[in-house]
């Protein structure tokens, strides 16, 4: 299960769910994330201009970063009030 997606240049990196603590396991497209954006479902939310991420898989939420596992994820100012409406929905 994808946990959050990160946008590297034109390509967007899926950071999967570990099968044993510690495995990390990614694969790798040639998109961009807006255009990915369009076809997610809608657990799935913009929190930066570089990071979109699975609802369900945040473990954490501060003034400035999601915590997914071991992974800090930054949030945006921009995406903020839209990620705290969408987490109230849940």
């Amino acid at each position: 299960q994808v946990r959050y997606i990160r946008s590297e240049s034109n390509y967007v990196r899926f950071l999967l769910s570990e099968e044993a603590p510690g495995d990390r396991r990614e694969l790798t497209s040639l998109m961009s994330l807006k255009d990915l954006e369009r076809k997610l479902p809608e657990g799935f939310v913009r929190v930066h201009r570089s990071y979109i991420v699975n609802l369900r898989h945040i473990d954490k939420l501060d003034s400035a970063d999601i915590k997914i596992g071991r992974d800090l994820i930054p949030v945006s100012e921009t995406y903020r009030d839209e990620l705290i409406r969408r987490l109230e929905l849940l």
